[in-house]
């Protein structure tokens, strides 16, 4: 998590303020071997992945997210964002 370009520890964030950024990173470990046209090939088991989080309107602005959606309620800012993963 950065805080204006600076790491953090989420527990640090508390009461700053500043930008924000977030990032999640998935790996796809997922992998059988199987037989193709005779020949025994790993592959990888595709999935799809989502992930969310509730934001207070009052506390958050100025949000955006580079693969998903950011939703407002009126209250609360809601932001989705999915990832494909194939190998």
């Amino acid at each position: 998590m950065l805080l204006t370009e600076k790491e953090v520890k989420p527990e640090e964030l508390a009461g700053k303020s500043g930008k924000v950024t977030i990032r999640f990173e998935y790996e796809n470990t997922d992998k059988q071997t199987v037989d193709v046209d005779g020949k025994e090939v790993e592959v990888f088991t595709p999935f799809v992945m989502m992930s969310g989080m509730i934001l207070d309107g009052d506390k958050f602005s100025n949000v955006d997210i580079s693969n998903g959606k950011v939703i407002s309620d009126g209250g609360k800012l809601h932001r989705y964002g999915s990832w494909r993963f194939r190998d």
